[in-house]
């Protein structure tokens, strides 16, 4: 890489990939160099020329057919692994549990994570649900912090999909409350809007049920607008009420911003 980079400097990318492809032809009996040269002519290409997406696929067809996965190394494995999981995430899964399963493998949390978000879009229900688990052993066991917010979102989104509303609840009002994640807060605040109701929130709203003072400050003023009464407050059934539960949850955890946003948008639709 540090030849590359001086060579690329004088000559630039096109000879730098020409001069790598007869570094190639003279050291055949050297297997571990071929790999270095076809991943740095690989990179070479994704870099400068994106353009050329039949080349790139020509290498990657190259590494899945002449070498053998177990002999690659840890990044190529999971360079490779992404790149297939695009257009066939059966070989995807094959070639990220190989990495897996690898005794002391450095870089095993990006495995999993990758290995479930692939499982995750299978659309078979027995790879969601183990999709569902590496996510869940990810946040359990190794909690990187690089990694702990895609995990924890992909695993919201899959109990979504699952059904699972109480897991799903759970990971979007956990994801909520780190104020530094940003990658999907109007998304996690939307899909704990549209939320279904669990078993024991329709209790919340029984006879004789005082608004408290969350629901009397933000909930009643909203409702007057739209030509509602105080007293409307009970009329709006259960679904309302577990979101104002759900908000006032948020807003003991300090996420008032979010929880009062959250309330705004669904007392918008009443």
């Amino acid at each position: 890489r540090v030849y590359g980079r001086y060579f690329s400097e004088l000559h630039g990318p096109e000879e730098l990939l020409k001069r790598y492809r007869d570094l190639s032809i003279l050291t055949r009996g050297n297997e571990q160099l071929r790999e270095a040269l076809i991943i740095a002519r690989l990179e070479v290409l994704e870099t400068y020329f994106t353009g050329r997406d039949a080349e790139i696929d020509v290498f990657y067809d190259e590494i899945r057919c002449r070498f053998e996965r177990g002999n690659l190394s840890t990044f190529m494995v999971m360079k490779v692994a992404r790149h297939v999981a695009e257009y066939d995430p059966g070989e995807g899964v094959l070639w990220l549990s190989e990495l897996i399963e690898r005794p002391g493998v450095e870089g095993k949390d990006e495995a999993i994570v990758a290995l479930a978000q692939i499982r995750s879009i299978s659309g078979d229900p027995g790879q969601m649900n183990l999709a569902k688990s590496g996510f869940q052993s990810f946040l359990r066991e190794y909690g990187s912090p690089k990694l702990e917010e895609t995990a924890l979102l992909g695993l919201a989104r899959l109990s979504g999909k699952l059904e699972d509303w109480e897991c799903a609840r759970n990971s979007w009002e956990n994801y909520l409350s780190h104020p530094e994640w940003m990658m999907a807060r109007e998304e996690a605040l939307q899909a704990m809007a549209r939320m279904p109701e669990l078993s024991k929130e329709p209790e919340i709203m029984s006879a004789g049920h005082q608004p408290d003072a969350v629901q009397q400050q933000v909930i009643a003023p909203i409702l007057s607008n739209n030509g509602v009464s105080n007293n409307g407050v009970s009329e709006i059934g259960g679904m309302l009420a577990s979101r104002i539960e759900r908000a006032e949850k948020l807003i003991h955890s300090g996420i008032k911003k979010e929880a009062l946003e959250g309330l705004l948008s669904q007392c918008r639709t009443v």
